[in-house]
């Protein structure tokens, strides 16, 4: 239509070596999109403002039917997409460039498959882009030489990151409080922390098993 060609190139790069070992837990969430185990969260307010103001739009055009609200319809989509993209973008660039090696985050591969969580919860799950901010982070961080790791998700809201007590009871919105230790926290941060304990865990224990494997006699 505009009388002109564009070229995508692909290409590959050879990334820097992974030497480093500072790790740092990633939570996210609908109320923080990402929440570090530093303490460190960026908010979803504004997402959310922009979502519901295009939801509202959205409403208004589907109540007319005629071809211009179609194709405002389209545009508003398209409008969404490319600001989730360009906000995953700025909060992964962000993210990567913290003085970190590792980025621990939690696996959420089966999170749409829970059972119902509420109708309001259950539309932000809808559209909630985690799968593609854990790409953007993945694909900087290794081009800087970092890492992603994911690890367990289970238990990670519910866990106290001091004394490794479960109560589902000790999270109240965003607050935790550990009834056993007293640890307090917000409840975002702490799952960070308890996602980065989670891969430290996993370090200590392959580190146990190689440690009996080289002493175990030969038979």
């Amino acid at each position: 239509r505009r009388k002109c060609f564009k070229a995508n190139l692909i290409f590959n790069t050879d990334a820097p070596e992974k030497t480093g070992t500072r790790s740092v837990g990633v939570d996210r969430g609908l109320y923080n999109i990402v929440s570090l185990s530093d303490g460190f969260r960026y908010a979803s307010n504004r997402i959310r403002k922009v979502k519901r103001e295009v939801l509202f739009l959205k409403k208004q055009l589907q109540t007319k039917g005629t071809l211009s609200t179609k194709r405002d319809l389209k545009a508003l989509s398209g409008y969404e997409r490319r600001f989730s993209l360009d906000t995953n973008h700025k909060i992964a660039k962000q993210l990567v460039h913290m003085p970190y090696d590792i980025f621990v985050l939690e696996d959420l591969s089966g999170i749409r498959k829970q059972k119902s969580k509420g109708k309001v919860l259950n539309k932000w799950l809808a559209n909630w882009s985690f799968f593609q901010l854990e790409q953007l982070i993945t694909y900087k961080a290794e081009a800087l030489g970092k890492s992603v790791v994911k690890v367990d998700a289970r238990y990670t809201s519910q866990k106290c990151s001091n004394c490794n007590e479960i109560e589902k009871k000790n999270r109240n919105g965003s607050h935790y409080s550990c009834n056993r230790c007293g640890y307090r926290e917000h409840s975002d941060v702490n799952a960070a922390r308890n996602i980065r304990n989670n891969l430290i865990s996993v370090a200590v224990k392959s580190r146990r098993q190689s440690r009996l494997c080289v002493n175990q006699p030969n038979v």
